[in-house]
């Protein structure tokens, strides 16, 4: 790996916004070529390169451990595209043998999402005080843990914990919901 992206990932682990762009920008375009080549799909592996990237930003802090990127993010891509694959595979058994489902309109699907969104408002306002402060600080402020936890003079761990519990209380709940 070059200098500079070990540099990079150090600033990334600090929650350095630019350095996490720069490192997007030389990987993203690659990456998205070799998922595709696996599984046939651009617009798959777009979402694939996606999510890649959102974990590498939640997980930032974990990333000045990592000595190659380039064959981190290419590792982690290729168990993406298998997971997909995998996963389409299992699609594809169950829907042959299912009515096909109509496709929902833009309108629909705008009113559903307007659904989720007021669904997970409710629920962070229902959260334990700190818990909804850790969680808006994170998703509406931007910040990161370190940040969080030096503004409220907790540990970062309990940041950690705050927003995991969180996140798996709006996932339990929706699943609930729209299951």
């Amino acid at each position: 790996m070059e200098y500079d992206d070990k540099e990079r990932l150090i600033r990334l682990s600090l929650g350095d916004h630019e350095a996490f762009r720069i490192l997007f920008t030389r990987y993203q375009p690659g990456l998205k070529k070799y998922i595709a080549f696996i599984i046939k799909s651009d617009v798959a592996a777009e979402d694939i390169v996606q999510d890649i990237f959102i974990k590498i930003w939640i997980f930032r802090e974990q990333m000045a451990a990592i000595n190659s990127l380039r064959a981190y993010i290419y590792h982690i891509g290729k168990n993406a595209a298998f997971d997909y694959l995998r996963g389409h595979a299992v699609q594809r058994k169950y829907r042959s043998h299912l009515m096909p489902e109509p496709r929902i309109s833009q309108i629909e699907a705008y009113y559903f999402a307007s659904e989720i969104e007021s669904h997970v408002r409710m629920l962070v306002r229902k959260m334990p005080r700190q818990r909804y402060t850790v969680f808006l600080m994170s998703r509406r402020d931007g910040l990161n843990y370190h940040e969080i936890a030096h503004r409220l003079d907790i540990s970062h761990k309990t940041v950690a914990n705050h927003l995991h519990l969180a996140l798996c209380e709006i996932k339990h709940e929706l699943d609930k919901i729209y299951a």
